[in-house]
C-alpha cells in the first residue's frame, strides 16, 4: 500500500490586530459535521513551538471570534475541512483552539420578530435580510420572538416543527436533511477503507416507532403513531393534514421505508475521501455482494493526529430509496 503523506494548512485571515497567519504544523485536528448538530465544530491542538509565540502572547495571536480555515490533504492534495471562528483559546501550552462554523455568528445575532400566517422562507428573509438560505417551502403559522437570537429561533423551529438547520458550503439550510445535489462516493468494505463496525439488519430487525405530527394553519397540531411498540422513537413532520386517519396513512408509508434490509453503524476511511454529511456512499462487498447498497451519510468526523494519521469516520444513515 502506498504511503500517504499528510499535509496541514491552518489559515487565520488578517484581522485589525494582526496580519494573516498560516501554520503548517499541527499536533491534532478533529472536526465534527452533521445535519443533526446545528453547529459544526473543530478542535485544533497546536505544537509548542509555533512561529511568533515567543514574541507575542498566545491571546494576542488567537482571539475569540477570529476567523479560521482548516485545510487537510494527502500527497500534495488539499481540501477545506472546516471554516469558522475561534470560540475558545486554552490558557496552557500546547495551545488548544475550539472553533464553531458560521452558526456561531447567528448565536450572537439578536432576533425580535413577529409575523402572522407566515412561511419558513419568509421567516428567514426577515431574520437574515440579504442572506441566501435554502429553506423548505412550508407554512409555520404565526410566530413571535423577542429578546432572543437567530440561532435560538432556529432551535425553536426544530423543537416545534422538527425542521433542522445547518450550514452547507456556506449557505444556511433549514428544513432539509438531505439535499438533491449531493455527491455519491464508492467505498469497498474489504479494501480501500480503514475499518467499519457496520451491522446488516434484515427488515424485520428494525424496530421503529414513528410519531407523525401535522401543524394546522392556526398553529394547532394533530398526531398519529405507527410502528413497533418499544421501537426507536422518531418523529415525522407534516403540514396542513387535518385528519388523523390521513396522517396515519402517510406515517405508514414512511414506516415501510424504514423496514428494509440495510446497514447501520460507522465506516472509518482515509481522510482524502471527500465525503460530507448528506452525501451518498455506495457500499460494495466481495464477501456479501447481496448486501451492496447506497446510503446517506448522517455525520462526518475528520481526525488528523500524530503519526500522519488522517481519517474520516462516517455515520451511515438510511438507504437511498
Amino acid at each position: 500500500m502506498a504511503v500517504l503523506a499528510v499535509a496541514t494548512q491552518l489559515v487565520f485571515p488578517a484581522t485589525s490586530e494582526r496580519k494573516e497567519l498560516v501554520i503548517r504544523r499541527v499536533n491534532a485536528v478533529e472536526a465534527e459535521s452533521s445535519w443533526d448538530m446545528l453547529t459544526d465544530t473543530c478542535t485544533i491542538v497546536l505544537p509548542k513551538n509555533v512561529k511568533d509565540f515567543d514574541r507575542k502572547k498566545v491571546r494576542d495571536v488567537f482571539r475569540h471570534g477570529d476567523p479560521v480555515q482548516v485545510n487537510l490533504g494527502v500527497n500534495g492534495g488539499m481540501r477545506r475541512e472546516f471554516t469558522g471562528y475561534i470560540t475558545e483559546v486554552s490558557a496552557v501550552i500546547p495551545v488548544v483552539l475550539r472553533c464553531q462554523d458560521e452558526m456561531w455568528r447567528l448565536k450572537k445575532l439578536p432576533a425580535n420578530i413577529s409575523l402572522k400566517d407566515t412561511t419558513l422562507p419568509k421567516l428567514l428573509e426577515n431574520l437574515l435580510p440579504g442572506q441566501e438560505a435554502d429553506a423548505l417551502e412550508v407554512e409555520i403559522g404565526t410566530v413571535k420572538f423577542s429578546k432572543t437570537t437567530v440561532a435560538e429561533v432556529l432551535e425553536k423551529i426544530r423543537e416545534d416543527f422538527g425542521l433542522v438547520s445547518y450550514y452547507a458550503d456556506g449557505k444556511l439550510v433549514v428544513g432539509k436533511v438531505y439535499l438533491d445535489n449531493t455527491a455519491t462516493h464508492a467505498l469497498h468494505l474489504e479494501r480501500g477503507i480503514v475499518a467499519h463496525n457496520l451491522v446488516y439488519k434484515r427488515a424485520e430487525d428494525w424496530m421503529i416507532r414513528l410519531t407523525a405530527v401535522s401543524t394546522l394553519k392556526d398553529g394547532s397540531k394533530i398526531e398519529a403513531q405507527v410502528g413497533d411498540e418499544g421501537g426507536e422513537a422518531r418523529q415525522l413532520t407534516f403540514y396542513g393534514i387535518t385528519k388523523v386517519a390521513e396522517l396515519e396513512k402517510l406515517a405508514e408509508v414512511e414506516y415501510r421505508k424504514y423496514k428494509i434490509d440495510g446497514y447501520e453503524g460507522t465506516i472509518t476511511c482515509f481522510g482524502n475521501v471527500p465525503v460530507q454529511h448528506g452525501d451518498k456512499v455506495k457500499l460494495t462487498s466481495d464477501l456479501y455482494p447481496e448486501q451492496n447498497g447506497t446510503y446517506y451519510t448522517d455525520k462526518v468526523s475528520s481526525r488528523m493526529g500524530p503519526g500522519d494519521v488522517y481519517h474520516k469516520v462516517l455515520t451511515i444513515g438510511p438507504a437511498v430509496g
